[in-house]
């Protein structure tokens, strides 16, 4: 027996119910459809044709029906049919998709199916109704199973005389032999009837030869439309089963606008006095006010209620108030409530939920009965794990939003639809089946459903890579830290008190942008120049840059690929101007600072046609030229100690040692080493184009036009700073953790960025193959694989799996394995499997 595997079903929200006395009163409203009822048997078999065409021909082919065509239909007679189908249906589908049949067939989701195969044989065949079954072939109406084969050679002649007829079948029907329903020449034969039908058996096993025994050139496509008609006379009881009455629909909502029509007892003086003032022209209300007679100040408090003061501040509402009274008054003394017993109500009735034994029942019976139970409800003790649990729930959902999960993925409730939730339902209890037939324990498949993202559409869009640490990011600026942002509010909730789209100076770190590119490209230069006018309006941006330099990114991996081997360094002579020139930038920031540093990435721009012909030697000497200058505009307004002293070297000197690699371009080539072997494990050195992150947000820099970069930068800025507000609306960002970690762990993000394992890389030349795994994790040499997860995180339910199937023995297969390794090194929430592939009985077990 299978262990049933519980679904996890969130649901936060609040009930509100008012209630005026303790008597319940309620309307009982059904919806009922134009068409009779349809069967269940029939339903049934629509609900295995979901599962597959496969379960619903087997269903038919070995339908028993229990007793005899002749039963009564007592209740007796009933029962056994209805667990008969169940017990028969359940054994052609998974066993977890199994027991929500019951309930698929109780709310009637086929009969909708059903009615409309009805309409169809009635539209299209007049006088159908006439006829228990009949075949359809190519608009020819057969009733005797005698005359099928020569309407169907008289269909297959006429459509080889026409070529071109165009085949009668829909979607929705039941092919047999679905193979054969594209082929040349194919005859389609739709059988109209009913499993449990006296006629039905003659003509299924007629069809059923008649689609084996066609010749290839004319086959016989065999489909059922299952359709009760109204003239069969000779059926199995088991078949009219829910065909009693006219439909029923539930699933549908119902608003019932009901008029009270009860009455209070109104003191009609002033109504008499009103028409005697009417009739003397004296003012109404003048003698004798009937709200003047009654003393309020007897009143006093009724179960929370202060009448004296009410009557006082809202004296025309008087007659109201008393009735109001008289109503409390009438209700049983041992059940009095006080208006602040109501104000936990809400995680009373959540904490009896939670720990009923049917909470689904209970909840159920509390929504339906509020007023009768509330008394109880408030004598309920409200643990404290609940309530913190509560405060959580409230920083992440906005108070009074209905929200549900279910498996950990969002349902929506505002327009919630029960059929469009019992077929994601479904779809969850086939995909666990899936698991569960893979050796995976119940309690396990239910955590890795919970990894799964939500499954909209913009999922792949949104997702954020995770650049931490970031300590080989080349920043320009530290707002939280500069001194011309000290004077700037610290609050992240002052971003509140902006308007969307207007971001003001902050000395918050805010949005992290970062330039992903090489740093001589047009994109990049462009981005440069941007970049160092947005630092001059001390924004709450960090601007960053990590350059790509593909030598020095071809050395690493060389390096990592045969460490033994030495790797050749660079001269001047034979460095690209790439690398000569992220040497430069990070001599200068190492001196005088990332000011100086940027100021000679930006002054590049000024070079694009020089940038854009490629020549080394002209290249080169601007590289030169703004080096030297920057080396004596830095001299010039020396500060620090380092500074200070390296102000004493002349220019050219400082070029010469660039040059060469000594003095204080020593360490450059390190610096750039730590940079691209960063880079390689953030899975960025080798991105089709130019890329700029915000906030782990990759966007490609699309044309080398600084105006259209700076519009598509400032649309990201202002769509990520309405992300950020509703965050710290909610409490998820906060002055205890920086923004962007907080912002990390709220949202979906990766350590490494993989177009190719994330199905987003258009630029690939092929699609991957795919193979199905089922079978080679079944396998006994599974027991062979080794492990590999993640410090301290052995026991945790990982949703990706990689397997690499690697020969060790070549240079292939070693770089794959390393490319497997770094993975694992950097992304904590994935597993890796590793196998010698020296027998051949894997690769026999993956097709």
């Amino acid at each position: 027996m299978v262990r049933q595997l519980p679904l996890l079903l969130c649901c936060l929200g609040w009930l509100f119910t008012v209630a005026q006395g303790t008597m319940q009163k309620g309307a009982s409203i059904s919806v009922r459809a134009r068409w009779q009822g349809t069967s269940y048997l029939l339903e049934a078999a629509e609900f295995l044709a979901d599962e597959s065409q496969q379960s619903y021909w087997q269903f038919l082919d070995s339908l028993t029906l229990p007793g005899n065509s002749n039963s009564s239909g007592s209740s007796d007679d009933s029962t056994a049919c209805w667990h008969s189908v169940l017990d028969q249906s359940a054994g052609l589908c998974w066993p977890q998709v199994a027991k929500i049949l019951p309930v698929v067939l109780g709310v009637r989701q086929y009969s909708a199916r059903l009615e409309m195969f009805r309409q169809l044989a009635k539209q299209r065949h007049t006088g159908s109704e006439a006829h228990c079954c009949f075949v359809d072939v190519h608009g020819t109406t057969v009733t005797d199973p005698e005359q099928l084969a020569a309407a169907t050679n008289k269909a297959a002649s006429a459509i080889q005389v026409a070529k071109n007829s165009s085949s009668p079948l829909q979607e929705t029907d039941h092919v047999f032999n679905p193979d054969k329903q594209d082929a040349p020449g194919a005859v389609a034969a739709i059988l109209y009837a009913a499993p449990g039908a006296e006629c039905w058996s003659p003509w299924h096993e007629a069809l059923k030869a008649a689609a084996a025994n066609a010749p290839a050139e004319a086959p016989v496509v065999y489909a059922h439309r299952p359709v009760l008609s109204a003239s069969c006379k000779a059926v199995h009881p088991c078949a009219t089963l829910g065909t009693e009455e006219q439909l029923v629909l539930p699933g549908y909502g119902v608003e019932a606008v009901l008029k009270n029509m009860e009455y209070s007892a109104i003191d009609d003086k002033s109504k008499a006095d009103a028409a005697a003032a009417a009739k003397t022209n004296k003012p109404a209300g003048t003698d004798n006010d009937a709200a003047v007679d009654i003393d309020t100040s007897d009143l006093g408090e009724m179960k929370g209620f202060k009448f004296d003061v009410l009557a006082k501040r809202k004296p025309h509402l008087v007659q109201e108030l008393m009735t109001f009274r008289d109503t409390l008054l009438s209700t049983d003394d041992d059940e009095k409530i006080k208006v602040w017993d109501l104000k936990d109500a809400g995680l009373q009735a959540t904490s009896r939920v939670a720990a009923a034994a049917d909470p689904l029942r209970l909840l159920t019976e509390i929504s339906q009965n509020f007023p009768s139970l509330v008394s109880s409800l408030t004598r309920q003790q409200v643990p404290d794990r609940l309530r913190r649990e509560v405060q959580q729930n409230s920083k992440m959902i906005s108070p009074g939003q209905n929200f549900m999960l279910l498996n950990g993925m969002l349902v929506e409730v505002k327009n919630f639809e029960l059929y469009s939730f019992l077929d994601r339902l479904r779809i969850e209890l086939r995909l666990q089946g899936q698991l569960q037939s893979l050796g995976i324990g119940p309690g396990l498949v239910r955590q890795l459903l919970e990894t799964r993202a939500d499954d909209n559409e913009d999922g792949l869009e949104q997702l954020r890579l995770d650049l931490t640490p970031m300590k080989q990011v080349l920043w320009l600026n530290n707002p939280e830290r500069d001194k011309q942002y000290s004077h700037l509010p610290r609050n992240v909730n002052h971003l509140l008190n902006m308007f969307p789209g207007r971001l003001t100076a902050m000395a918050v770190n805010l949005m992290h942008l970062v330039v992903i590119a090489d740093p001589l490209s047009p994109e990049a230069v462009a981005m440069a120049g941007i970049m160092y006018r947005m630092h001059g309006r001390l924004l709450p941006l960090r601007l960053g840059m990590l350059p790509v330099v593909s030598d020095a990114i071809t050395r690493v991996e060389a390096r990592r690929l045969n460490p033994g081997q030495i790797v050749e360094l660079p001269t001047w002579q034979t460095m690209s101007n790439q690398e000569r020139f992220v040497r430069g930038l990070l001599t200068l920031k190492s001196v005088y600072g990332p000011g100086i540093a940027w100021d000679f990435w930006r002054r590049m721009s000024q070079h694009e046609a020089t940038l854009a012909k490629g020549k080394a030697s002209a290249i080169e000497t601007v590289i030169k030229n703004h080096f030297s200058t920057l080396w004596s505009e830095g001299a010039t307004g020396a500060s620090t100690s380092k500074a200070k002293v390296a102000a004493k070297k002349p220019a050219k000197q400082a070029f010469q040692d660039l040059q060469s690699g000594s003095g204080y371009s020593s360490e450059a080539g390190m610096q750039l080493t730590d940079i691209s072997s960063y880079i390689i494990s953030k899975g960025l050195a080798h991105l089709p184009k130019p890329m700029w992150s915000l906030n782990g947000l990759l966007n490609p820099i699309s044309e080398a036009n600084a105006h259209a970069i700076d519009h598509e930068v400032g649309y990201g800025m202002m769509y990520e700073m309405q992300t950020l507000q509703e965050h710290v609306y909610f409490g998820r960002i906060d002055d205890e953790q920086s923004v962007l970690e907080s912002l990390m762990e709220s949202m979906v993000t990766v350590r490494r960025w993989n177009p190719s394992v994330l199905g987003m890389d258009e630029d690939a030349s092929g699609e991957a193959q795919k193979l199905v795994l089922a079978g080679a994790a079944k396998h006994p040499a599974a027991g062979s694989l080794v492990y590999l997860h993640a410090k301290d995180t052995g026991s945790r339910v990982k949703p990706v799996s990689h397997w690499l199937i690697v020969d060790l023995a070549t240079n292939r297969g070693r770089a794959l394995a390393l490319a497997g390794l770094d993975f694992l090194a950097g992304v904590l929430c994935k597993d890796l499997h590793l196998a010698e592939p020296s027998t051949s009985h894997w690769t026999d077990n993956l097709s």
